[in-house]
């Protein structure tokens, strides 16, 4: 590094360390974004070196997102190029990216930008920058492929194209060149670079590639002059188009000397690829030293030449095969046959030092089918003995392979893979490998990195934190990766992983800050991520008390403008509002209610616990794109009598008549200890409603008294609301008030609405006959295509439950029963048994206690074989889910044995526990 990128210091400025150490403290920090950022704003001593190391290497995004402008585009640095004109001799690493910000955002309009024809700006930067060694071109790729958007070679424009072919063609330091996710590459471009030793094709598809004339015409052709001198090569190309790039390279006409490769990578398992990568290696045999090799493992071509048996691969010294391990209900099958075969071939003549190998897993049926792994469960893991016995004494030869210290077996498990046996495999194979074991040359491992990948959009936010830190380090201790975790993830996991962390799992919880302005302190890439990612920010979660009072408007405001143009919904906790004084939290509830009014057409979901009442109002008047709202309160003292009109620091239903009904677009009401005359009517007042839940339901904000008494007809006409298919109704603490239970609330409810829609009914029920009796009326009475019936109480009453089942019985699919203890379970499942001929299509019968409970399985045991023993009677085929929930059941292995028994025929049960399946 030249010395005069560091002023020289005068005596008198009290500066002793040397020059020469705090040029080597700061190239120390090479690569550490954040720590150079800071020492450029330390002291005019550390600028200069700290600025030319935090340019070495740019990246170029799209020139607009969200209608802001992005800093990584080729105007922001041109603007920076023009301040300071030397930083531009110190740009070595480009990675051009049509991607945006973040792999999550994926605006058509933006990826376009490299289409764009007016757009000259690249072409002009890629000129003035004269010292690039290392240039990336990459797409977006995504799990599973389905939000792929490769660069289409193509579609961009022709400034782009110059840009890129004059980075190739002028710059004569230009030694790497990576391309990601390219669709259509003219396979020209590597003609024009004389110089490049590293090349990596990841996902790249080429367009069709014609020699001049028969390949047999040429063979005695002089190759280009002025070649690259290849020295790393790693194609991971698959598909017919990558035949095309493995005939360029054994073509004359190829811009790559190939005899200097050192390093090769080739992944693509096409047999006809095989036969050009045997031409590679011959030309590479002096030089080469890794190779990584996908073979193919069809039986057939067993016998057929492989780049393993017909090259000289003496000089190599780490060697990588990504192997297919078959496993099928006879036992597991590995490719050692095969692989002991290969290796024989290079014994007494190597300078083998590692040899790894890679196994992808396959499960296969008696007819050779390929089938999902869950579904091979029990199959016996049995390894071939012999094969592995013959492996184990060849690597052991000192005089077959005299160099070799490791032989690795890596484990690579494929998607959905959850249950793969790793352990038995690793256990089976350590038994029959002992002088490899023995001798320290044994190492077996797990594909962190690709399971992490693989398992990140179906682990919560706390497993997935636990998982990505144990595989990090696991990867660190095996030496494959250096630096910080933070640092480890690229942007794209990371910005998976924060969509997880901000859901709130625990909304009796919320964090005093939202979790994105926590997230964005922790280091400056987190920062850039949360803050650069809008679908982060869609949901925004808070308690608010005392502490965080003065603060809330603004990191809601926050919150708000970072979602972008995106649809957000927020959740805010303003019980402790009610224990301070009104003056106190007075600026807090109307900058909160100013702010929700004022982004009120991007919320789709609200969700607040202790609002004030008048909220109502303002709610229904600007919110008119809300799609879903849950407003709840703290329920009284079991036996307590509340008066609303005082109950807490606002008053009820005083301003509530002159909320905006009806209420469109609403599809989704959730209202927990609410006045049951403020429930009815918002019922009754949004047609769009396709969901309602209403818990623990008050009595009248009016007081004490009937509907009559609510200025409404005792049985208006009725209401369709045909949307309506969910809901969900619990008024028990109605019965215990003194003017009568529910005076008639839940019967005037059911006369004064249709739901010609309802599916699912869930319906709370006290001791009041009277209740219970109208519910059964409705039910008789009403046409309803209801299939699912919720029962919802601390007590079962079996006889009125099982003629409410009989009424319910031949569209019923589902019963849930919510609330009661465990004791109520034997009654439940005897009910269920003694009616079951009222209801052949039930699939599902599930029991949520009301509070956690463990109980023995004899308790469970008869009178669940029972009722299955008589469903079997009436259902011949298909499966049924007993399903438990708060209830925790010590299952013996017999119990299991019993329980698996059931399943016979096309008849299938399957045992639920607390959202586990239970592996009978």
């Amino acid at each position: 590094m030249p010395s005069n990128w560091l002023p020289d210091m005068h005596p008198s400025s009290g500066f002793r360390v040397p020059r020469e150490l705090i040029e080597a403290i700061i190239l120390n920090l090479e690569g550490d974004r954040r720590a150079l950022a800071r020492c450029a704003r330390v002291s005019s001593l550390f600028l200069p070196l700290s600025q030319k190391l935090l340019y070495q290497k740019i990246v170029l995004e799209p020139p607009k997102y969200c209608g802001r402008s992005n800093p990584r585009s080729t105007t922001h640095l041109q603007n920076v190029l023009s301040k300071y004109p030397p930083l531009a001799d110190g740009i070595h690493d480009v990675t051009i990216s049509h991607k945006g910000p973040l792999f999550s955002w994926l605006d058509q309009k933006v990826i376009n930008w490299l289409s764009d024809p007016e757009d000259t700006s690249l072409l002009d930067l890629m000129q003035r920058l004269k010292f690039v060694r290392r240039l990336t071109i990459a797409g977006t790729r995504s799990k599973g492929g389905a939000h792929d958007s490769p660069i289409i070679w193509n579609r961009i424009s022709v400034h782009v194209d110059n840009a890129l072919y004059h980075v190739c063609d002028e710059s004569q330091h230009l030694t790497i060149l990576h391309l990601h996710c390219i669709s259509g590459l003219d396979i020209s471009l590597f003609d024009l670079s004389t110089n490049l030793e590293e090349l990596v094709l990841d996902a790249v598809s080429f367009v069709p590639w014609q020699a001049d004339g028969d390949e047999s015409d040429f063979r005695d052709r002089e190759p280009l002059p002025n070649r690259s001198k290849l020295k790393k090569l790693c194609v991971h190309t698959y598909g017919e188009s990558s035949l095309h790039f493995a005939r360029y390279l054994t073509s004359y006409r190829t811009g790559f000397n190939l005899s200097f490769l050192k390093t090769l990578h080739y992944t693509d398992d096409c047999l006809q690829s095989h036969r050009r990568v045997c031409k590679i290696l011959k030309e590479c045999s002096s030089s080469l030293v890794e190779l990584l090799f996908s073979p193919s493992l069809d039986t057939s071509l067993f016998n057929d030449p492989d780049p393993l048996s017909s090259s000289d691969l003496s000089k190599i010294r780490t060697l990588s095969l990504s192997l297919c391990w078959e496993i099928t209900s006879d036992g597991s099958h590995g490719a050692f046959s095969w692989l002991q075969t290969r290796l024989s071939q290079l014994a007494y003549c190597n300078s083998l030092e590692v040899l790894g190998i890679r196994c992808r897993f396959q499960w296969i049926d008696n007819d050779g089918a390929e089938i999902d792994h869950a579904e091979a469960l029990e199959w016996k893991l049995d390894m071939d003995c012999r094969e592995l016995r013959d492996l184990d004494g060849l690597l052991c030869n000192a005089t077959a392979f005299p160099d070799l210290t490791r032989f690795e077996i890596i484990f690579v498990p494929q998607e959905g893979d959850m249950h793969l046996p790793i352990e038995d495999l690793g256990n089976g194979i350590c038994k029959r490998l002992p002088n490899l074991l023995a001798r320290g040359m044994l190492h077996l491992s797990r594909d962190s990195l690709i399971k992490l990948l693989r398992d990140l959009a179906g682990l919560s936010s706390s497993i997935l934190f636990s998982i990505t830190f144990l595989q990090v380090m696991e990867a660190r201790s095996a030496g494959l990766l250096s630096g910080t975790p933070i640092d480890i993830l690229p942007d794209e996991v990371l910005s998976r992983i924060f969509r997880l962390v901000v859901r709130p799992h625990d909304e009796d919880n919320l964090p005093l800050v939202p979790l994105q302005l926590i997230l964005g302190e922790v280091s400056a890439q987190w920062r850039r991520i949360v803050w650069h990612t809008p679908d982060v920010w869609e949901t925004s979660a808070m308690k608010i008390t005392s502490t965080n009072l003065n603060n809330v408007v603004d990191m809601l405001k926050s919150c708000f403008v970072n979602c972008g143009a995106l649809s957000c919904s927020v959740i805010l906790d303003m019980e402790e509002l009610d224990r301070l004084p009104w003056s106190t939290s007075r600026e807090c509830l109307i900058g909160l209610g100013n702010t929700i009014s004022q982004y009120a057409s991007k919320l789709h979901s609200i969700r607040l616990h202790c609002p004030p009442p008048y909220w109502l109002r303002p709610l229904g008047n600007h919110c008119s794109s809300l799609r879903q709202l849950q407003l709840s309160w703290t329920p009284p003292p079991p036996g307590a009598h509340v008066n609303l009109s005082t109950y807490g620091t606002h008053e009820w239903r005083k301003k509530f008549k002159i909320v905006q009904l009806p209420w469109y677009n609403l599809t989704h009401l959730s209202l927990y200890s609410a006045p049951v005359n403020v429930v009815i009517e918002l019922l009754r007042g949004c047609p769009d409603l396709t969901e309602v839940v209403s818990m623990k339901a008050l009595g009248s904000s009016e007081g004490a008294g009937n509907p009559s008494k609510f200025d409404l007809e005792p049985y208006p006409p009725p209401l369709a609301l045909p949307k309506l298919r969910y809901l969900k109704w619990d008024s028990q603490l109605l019965a215990g008030d003194r003017c009568g239970p529910r005076h008639g609330w839940d019967d005037y409810l059911l006369h004064s609405t249709r739901l010609p829609a309802l599916r699912h009914i869930g319906w709370a029920f006290p001791l009041a006959r009277s209740s219970r009796d109208a519910f059964s009326k409705f039910i008789a009475e009403a046409k309803h295509e209801i299939n699912t019936f919720e029962f919802i109480g601390s007590q079962l009453v079996s006889s009125w439950l099982k003629s409410t089942l009989i009424v319910l019985g031949p569209k019923l699919t589902q019963v849930i029963c919510n609330g009661p203890p465990s004791s109520a379970l034997q009654p439940l499942l005897n009910t269920a048994r003694e009616s079951i001929s009222q209801f052949p299509h039930l699939q599902s019968l599930k029991f949520v206690c009301g509070q956690r409970e463990c109980i023995e399985s004899s308790i469970l045991l008869d009178p669940l074989r029972d009722f299955i023993q008589v469903l079997k009677q009436m259902v011949e085929a298909g499966k049924f889910v007993f399903e438990l929930e708060n209830v925790e059941v010590s299952w013996s292995n017999e119990d299991r044995v019993s329980l698996s028994r059931l399943s016979e025929g096309k008849f299938s049960l399957e045992v639920v526990q607390n959202g586990s399946r239970m592996h009978l």
